[in-house]
């Protein structure tokens, strides 16, 4: 069986704001970090992501054909990148982020979710500017 490639191998470096597991339906499973700023702007915590579905987070996935495409997503081997998400935050408002998600395998090879890392710009809010 071949070694998955790492979150830094697939996409290098860069501090991320939030890295996530998710499993096959999209739900947090595990917040592996969390940015306090990021939590202190989006509005909430850490136990609170904990069982959501990401697509509850995200304005373009409120549609049926948006939760359509990202059940498709969240069912595939296939690694993903957005540069502009517009995430909903706790007050209602949105801001943008760029989302990564890479699949997760067990023991057997098995597809069994996603690990996710968003970035967000927390000093710069580039919501007007879409």
């Amino acid at each position: 069986m071949p070694e998955e490639p790492t979150i830094k191998e697939e996409f290098g470096e860069e501090p991320c704001d939030m890295l996530f597991d998710m499993d096959l339906m999209g739900r947090i499973t595990m917040v592996r970090f969390f940015n306090k700023a990021l939590s202190e702007k989006l509005g909430y915590t850490e136990k609170e992501l904990l069982g959501e579905n990401v697509t509850d987070f995200l304005v373009d996935a409120r549609s049926l054909a948006g939760a359509q495409h990202f059940g498709n997503l969240y069912a595939s081997e296939t690694a993903f990148r957005a540069k502009s998400r517009r995430i909903t935050l706790k007050n209602g408002e949105s801001m943008i982020a760029e989302s990564y998600l890479m699949p997760m395998y067990d023991a057997e090879n098995r597809l069994i979710g996603h690990r996710g890392m968003e970035f967000f710009s927390i000093n710069t809010d580039f919501t007007q500017k879409t």
